[in-house]
């Protein structure tokens, strides 16, 4: 009975190690992975038709609205690459605003987004307080 008791500990034990293994390796891989810059994700040739998460600055005079969706530039400030986003605009998106866009690198300057996420704008930032 012993030695039926610790088998069934080592299986169990061994599931445990495989469902832990699977679920940091799906969390690492998942919507809260880091996003790459414009810069970076041109460097990456072979990310042309998979699906990429960029980062960057709407950059001013690019926000082109149309009925169901937003056409515009994002920059880090050394590359830029056209964003087209079919969806619901997030309310603290414009010009001069940091985004993340999810969807696939149709091409090398152009990303088709399913999600675009907008960053805090900088007036949530904690103001100085002067002390004398």
């Amino acid at each position: 009975m012993e030695a039926r008791s610790r088998n069934r500990l080592i299986i169990v034990t061994g599931i445990v190690l495989v469902l832990l293994a699977v679920l940091l390796w799906r969390s690492s891989t998942g919507s809260l992975s880091y996003f790459k810059t414009v810069t970076e994700l041109k460097a990456e040739k072979g990310l042309i038709g998979k699906t990429v998460k960029v980062g960057g600055e709407v950059v001013k005079g690019s926000v082109k609205r149309r009925e169901d969706g937003v056409d515009f530039t994002i920059s880090d400030k050394k590359s830029t690459i056209k964003i087209s986003y079919d969806g619901t605009i997030p309310s603290t998106f414009g010009e001069g605003i940091q985004v993340i866009a999810d969807g696939k690198y149709d091409k090398e300057d152009l990303v088709k987004a399913d999600s675009l996420v907008t960053k805090c704008p900088s007036k949530y930032k904690s103001e100085k307080i002067e002390t004398k």
